[in-house]
């Protein structure tokens, strides 16, 4: 390809997109159930554990469960269980002659999922144009830490208990509610456009008296925020005693499922070039040609310093 006194001036480009924000919440807890109440049955079931599946019924990988309850009994109630995903062993005990049933303990709420790292690929050329590097999106957070069960209380038959000994259980806990999930990681920044005076392809250039004018890159992107972590489900009541039963206790509440871990920031997009010859294959002479230079955009803003894209290029002749 010969160009004979002409001038190819490239416009000033667009910026990258901004990664898009989340308009709610990863998906809540379900609430505990409650415990059931004394003198209802010799042994008194417990609130049971309940599920959250974060949206994704196939993969166990992310669900969250709050506590059991523990089981109200004549003499030895149960302890509340733990809730899962690992984190705290957070059951409480059951009520003893000593002392009364604790209630669960809260869900642990894990980190944030991590940033997505900024783009540093140079993109491609052809005969359609220029494609930029975007950043990565943000790691997904992770599900919470269910609540932990409630314990059960101690029954019994007597004055000021149960009214009858087939019937003396006594309340029994409520369950934990269950962690919220995790949120979805942040989207990536867009790359930012690039301002190229000649884009060449396997082609073999040739000049005299040609000016080749670039603009300005545009900026990379910025990473989107992450989406926030669901809320935990709140924790189950125990179950009550008797208004006519003033030696028994109330069995005790499940505690409220954790709060999700937020999505990671996404990485920021790459900043667009300032180039005057793009090329693919041969090398292009610039004999004849006076290239002047705009200046390349700067890249998206990311959460970290690894977060963060890289500024485009400047230069009067790239390789593709």
């Amino acid at each position: 390809m010969e160009l004979l006194r002409c001038v190819l001036e490239a416009g000033d480009a667009a910026p990258g997109a901004d990664g898009a924000a989340y308009d709610t919440r990863a998906m809540r807890g379900e609430d505990g159930k409650p415990g059931g109440d004394a003198c209802s049955a010799d042994r008194i079931l417990p609130g049971v554990s309940m599920k959250n599946d974060c949206g994704t019924p196939d993969d166990a990988s992310d669900d969250s469960y709050g506590g059991f309850g523990g089981m109200g009994e004549v003499e030895f109630p149960g302890d509340g269980d733990h809730g899962s995903p690992c984190g705290a062993t957070n059951g409480s005990g059951g009520e003893t002659n000593a002392w009364r049933c604790g209630a669960g303990v809260k869900g642990v709420s894990p980190g944030s999922g991590s940033p997505g790292t900024g783009a540093t690929g140079l993109g491609e050329i052809s005969a359609s144009g220029y494609v930029g590097v975007a950043g990565r999106d943000g790691a997904k957070g992770r599900t919470a830490q269910g609540g932990g069960g409630g314990g059960g209380a101690i029954g019994g038959a007597g004055e000021g208990k149960c009214a009858s000994a087939g019937s003396a259980g006594g309340a029994s806990g409520g369950s934990g509610g269950a962690g919220g999930c995790g949120g979805a990681g942040g989207r990536a920044g867009g790359a930012g456009g690039a301002s190229i005076a000649l884009s060449s392809l396997n082609a073999t250039l040739s000049f005299e008296q040609v000016t080749l004018k670039t603009g300005r890159g545009g900026a990379g992107g910025t990473g989107g925020a992450g989406q926030e972590g669901g809320e935990g489900g709140a924790g189950g009541p125990g179950g009550e005693a008797p208004a006519g039963a003033p030696r028994l206790h109330d069995g005790c509440a499940g505690g409220p499922g954790g709060q999700g871990g937020a999505g990671g920031p996404g990485g920021g997009g790459r900043g667009g070039h300032a180039i005057g010859i793009a090329y693919k294959g041969r090398a292009p002479s610039t004999k004849g040609a006076t290239i002047e230079l705009g200046e390349a955009g700067a890249g998206g803003v990311g959460a970290t310093a690894e977060a963060q894209g890289a500024a485009g290029v400047t230069a009067e002749v790239q390789a593709f």
